[in-house]
């Protein structure tokens, strides 16, 4: 399965931008299909609900992460265009 969020505020231009992201993957049985002859798989709610939010987390805190060190390293080499 797969989820993208975005922040949008008003009036806001949208681009994608390849070192502005930020992923997350969990090997997790919350929704799985143990028998084949049944139509259903067995679903995990709430387990599935936990895995969501860790993974909201992970993937904020890696793209808080990453906009550190990219405006870190933006500033540092406007600083140092001036020598």
């Amino acid at each position: 399965a797969g989820a993208v969020a975005v922040l949008v505020g008003r009036d806001a231009p949208l681009s994608a931008n390849p070192k502005e992201r930020a992923t997350h993957a969990a090997n997790v049985w919350d929704f799985f299909k143990p028998d084949h002859t049944v139509e259903y798989p067995t679903v995990d709610g709430a387990l599935s609900q936990v895995c969501y939010y860790q993974a909201l987390e992970d993937c904020y805190t890696r793209f808080a992460n990453k906009m550190d060190k990219l405006s870190s390293a933006a500033s540092f080499f406007k600083n140092n265009e001036d020598d």
